[in-house]
C-alpha cells in the first residue's frame, strides 16, 4: 500500500482570519459583515485584521443583487475609501472558497484546496465578533 504524507494541519482561526490586503491594491480589505439592514440602507463590516468597524452604505454596494444577500458574519472583500474625515467600505464582494484560496495564495504564499478554503471560511465565520467599535447614533 502506498503511504501518503499526512496533510499539514490547518492554521488556527486567528491565522486564517487575517489575509493581508491583495498585492497591487493597498485599499482592498477582508472583513465580516457585523450587520447590514437594507431598510436602514447601511451596516458595518468588522475588519479581519482588527481595527474599528467600517461603515457600509447601500449606495456603495455595486452589485445590485448583493445588497439583499449581505448577511451577518458573511466574509467579504471591500475597498476602504475616505469619507467625511473617516473611512467607509465600497464594492463589497462575497468571498467564495475559490476566491479565498486565491487571496491566501497571493498574500500568504499558501495553497488551499477548495475544501480547505471552505473549512477556513467556516472557522472565520465562527470566531466571535469583537465588541462594537462604532456609534450607530452618530450616523
Amino acid at each position: 500500500a502506498e503511504r501518503r504524507a499526512a496533510p499539514a494541519p490547518a492554521p488556527a482561526a486567528s491565522e486564517a482570519a487575517a489575509p493581508a490586503p491583495a498585492k497591487g491594491n493597498g485599499s482592498l480589505r477582508v472583513g465580516r459583515i457585523r450587520w447590514f439592514d437594507v431598510h436602514r440602507k447601511y451596516g458595518f463590516i468588522v475588519p479581519l485584521g482588527g481595527g474599528p468597524d467600517v461603515f457600509l452604505h447601500l449606495r456603495d454596494v455595486s452589485e445590485p443583487a448583493l445588497n439583499k444577500e449581505l448577511k451577518d458574519l458573511d466574509v467579504v472583500t471591500y475597498e476602504l475609501v475616505p469619507f467625511n474625515g473617516k473611512t467607509k467600505a465600497t464594492n463589497p464582494v462575497h468571498l467564495s472558497p475559490r476566491a479565498y484560496a486565491e487571496l491566501v495564495a497571493r498574500t500568504q504564499d499558501r495553497k488551499l484546496t477548495g475544501s480547505q478554503a471552505e473549512a477556513e471560511l467556516k472557522r472565520i465565520r465562527a470566531i466571535p465578533l469583537p465588541p462594537r467599535t462604532h456609534d450607530d447614533d452618530a450616523l
